[in-house]
């Protein structure tokens, strides 16, 4: 799973949170759903208010059932906005909120985004 060009997304993606999220909330954060970066503010260091969804992810996922009851071989990569409800999500999202997933993994990213890793 580690070779996998959507997992390498979601630590990338992760990396990124940690850089870009406000630190106060994301230490507070359980990213235990899906809308965490709803919840999430921006750090702020840019002239133009980009939001966490947009600026952290390389690109985004589809599937033809539910993303979040996906296996990883089942996720199509494409280039659109983040939408739940056409069910685009981001790479880091699927990891963390799919119940296919090892807990391990989710435990991986979750410590990157804190800066425990």
């Amino acid at each position: 799973m580690k070779d996998n060009k959507i997992y390498k997304a979601a630590k990338t993606e992760a990396e990124w949170l940690r850089y870009y999220a406000h630190n106060k909330e994301r230490d507070l954060e359980p990213f235990d759903n899906c809308t965490f970066y709803d919840r999430l503010p921006s750090i702020g260091y840019a002239k133009v208010n980009t939001p966490l969804s947009s600026r952290c992810p390389t690109f985004h996922i589809t599937s033809q059932s539910l993303v979040t009851d996906c296996d990883l071989d089942e996720l199509i990569i494409i280039s659109g906005p983040r939408n739940h409800s056409e069910n685009t999500y981001t790479p880091l999202e699927y990891f963390l909120v799919c119940n296919k997933i090892p807990k391990s993994i989710k435990y991986e990213l979750i410590a990157i985004i804190l800066g425990k890793s």
